[in-house]
């Protein structure tokens, strides 16, 4: 006879628990040839399955009875709970639900209007005979996405187990018999994570705290590139930069960089004065700093023109109007909002106007690598690789420059950083990313040209 701690280790419930659930779900067989199982050890059966990480033969030997058996049982009685599943999983419908949802809500979490929490999960399955591609899930594995919505009280209010692990959360979210329970509701929110996209009823988290820039700052960052680094028309450098980190679990090659080495990659737009414009943090470490711009909110806004950045002017006693620009290092592609330097051979190195070109143009780029400098010797725990989860990882480096920012604002006690680069450990978690050149277009040429006939006019490189 099993103890009481021992019984629940083994069933998850204490026995007066496992004798309610039999005769709430289960009706008493009155078969008795072969010696059919009685409605107590079936439900025990079903228990021990789901509460076990080991196979159904194995299970069937500790309780006496078959494979087939065990497999036979467990589908009946997982079948006869979800039949009466409406009754124990229900989502809050009417005005009275909700307001009891946002109550408790509001007074465990002092969080207004929530009622909940979406999430999905993938479940391992075995693969389907039909469609089985549809269940591979990024990390290779064949899934099912599971969406669910818990309640202040962490009880499930809604479960949909029927998209194959393929599909993103926030396609499933889309097409689900939950928003379209709240889409019209006032006042009502559920909170999700980044994999959602933000709608009047579903509340997901800042990707960027950091401000989005204006067209005053970016307007105040040309003015300042021009005066204290000679590039007119430049509004920020970009860069990315190696976060190392542990491995994350069947993550695969994902985070698996040129370093030989697992990271994340802050990818990250930099001021004239150090501080940090737009970060996007949680690249995949196996990708370059161009594939992972493009891929980024910020580089995508920028393709779209949604970035608030002025129109453009005339450069310093020319008379062509040229945009205004990032500016980055040969991983970038070369793109009208963006310049890169000349690729260094023999043509560049004889070329005059190229070699001037890529002189002042990396002057001011180093802006950027100074910052993520700076930024390693303020914080400290990027000397090392950091153990923690990629979320909470993603979350420790935008916490670092937020940090940094404020401090850059308030106190000027990292002067004497501006005119060298501070070295950085050769262990520590930031490194650089190797370069991968990309192709350009014609007007992104003819924009960087521009730039070559002003540096090679007669203006004046700006003494620092």
């Amino acid at each position: 006879m099993l103890l009481g701690g021992d019984f629940k280790k083994l069933y998850r419930f204490d026995e007066a628990n496992v004798q309610w659930l039999t005769d709430r779900f289960l009706v008493e067989n009155e078969e008795t040839r072969g010696g059919a199982l009685s409605c107590i050890h079936k439900m025990k059966v079903c228990l021990r399955y789901l509460g076990d990480s080991g196979y159904q033969q194995g299970i069937g030997q500790e309780l006496g009875v078959s494979q087939a058996t065990v497999s036979l049982t467990v589908d009946r009685v997982v079948n006869s709970i979800v039949a009466q599943s409406n009754g124990w999983i229900k989502f809050p419908t009417t005005n009275h639900e909700l307001m009891e949802a946002k109550r408790i809500w509001q007074s465990l979490y002092k969080f207004p209007t929530a009622i909940g929490e979406i999430y999905c999960t993938h479940v391992g399955t075995l693969k389907p005979n039909r469609h089985g591609d549809d269940y591979i899930n990024r990390k290779g594995r064949h899934t099912i996405n599971v969406q669910a919505t818990c309640n202040a009280r962490e009880m499930f209010t809604s479960v949909d187990v029927s998209w194959p692990g393929s599909v993103h959360d926030s396609r499933i979210w889309r097409n689900s018999q939950t928003r379209l329970q709240l889409i019209n509701k006032a006042n009502v929110v559920l909170l999700g994570d980044y994999g959602y996209d933000i709608e009047p009823c579903l509340m997901t988290p800042f990707r960027n705290p950091i401000p989005e820039p204006t067209e005053n700052i970016w307007k105040k960052c040309a003015e300042e590139f021009e005066n204290g680094w000679g590039f007119p028309n430049c509004i920020g450098s970009v860069d990315g930069k190696h976060v190392t980190i542990k491995r994350p679990n069947n993550s695969g090659s994902n985070y698996w960089c040129y370093l030989h080495k697992y990271s994340i990659v802050l990818m990250a737009i930099v001021g004239p004065d150090y501080k940090f414009i737009c970060v996007d943090i949680g690249g995949f470490g196996k990708n370059s700093d161009g594939g992972i711009f493009e891929t980024s909110n910020m580089g995508k806004r920028f393709e779209q023109n949604l970035m608030s950045v002025p129109a453009p002017r005339f450069l310093p006693g020319q008379n062509e109007i040229c945009s205004y620009v990032l500016i980055g290092d040969e991983a970038f592609a070369l793109k009208p909002y963006l310049m890169r330097p000349f690729n260094y051979n023999k043509q560049t190195l004889t070329d005059v106007r190229k070699e001037k070109y890529n002189v002042r143009l990396c002057r001011a780029r180093r802006v950027v690598e100074n910052a993520f400098g700076i930024l390693s010797q303020k914080w400290r725990i990027s000397y090392r690789p950091l153990e923690t989860k990629v979320g909470t990882t993603i979350i420790i480096v935008c916490t670092a420059c937020v940090l940094r920012n404020f401090l850059r604002s308030k106190s000027g006690d990292d002067k004497y950083f501006q005119f060298f680069d501070p070295p950085e450990p050769v262990l520590g978690a930031f490194t650089d990313i190797a370069n991968n050149p990309r192709r350009a277009a014609r007007l992104a040429f003819s924009t960087r040209d521009k730039f070559v006939n002003y540096f090679n006019s007669d203006m004046p490189m700006p003494n620092i």
